[in-house]
């Protein structure tokens, strides 16, 4: 449990960042009867999981439109029928995004291109 000094303030986001960093750094996983700490990554296992992912990966996607919008709005608006669902895009008549791709993202992730 996060308890807060009495006399302190956070905003939500404050609130929020430090929920997160709490549920991260306390991850842990059983292997029959072993306990285990997660220190990379999240395991998918986790309830949490999925809106982890998203919201990690909504971060470098958020970084990228606002810098878009200020550069080239047209091509920022070539982004708009671009729509997430955990950690897979779905990107209708964009023909800029795979050339984006590398300033989107981390280049650690490992991305599949699964259109046809």
């Amino acid at each position: 449990m996060i308890r807060r000094q009495q006399g302190t303030h956070t905003s939500p986001v404050e609130g929020l960042v430090l929920l997160l960093t709490f549920l991260i750094d306390n991850i842990y996983v059983r292997f029959g009867s072993s306990v285990f700490r997660q220190v990379i990554g999240i395991p998918m296992s986790t309830n949490s999981a999925p809106l982890l992912a998203d919201l990690f990966l909504h971060t470098f996607e958020y970084d990228f439109m606002v810098k878009t919008m200020k550069q080239d709005i047209t091509k920022a608006i070539q982004f708009s029928n671009t729509l997430r669902y955990i950690d897979d895009l779905f990107s209708i008549n964009n023909v800029n995004f795979g050339n984006c791709i590398s300033a989107i993202y981390l280049s650690e992730l490992e991305l599949k291109d699964t259109s046809t």
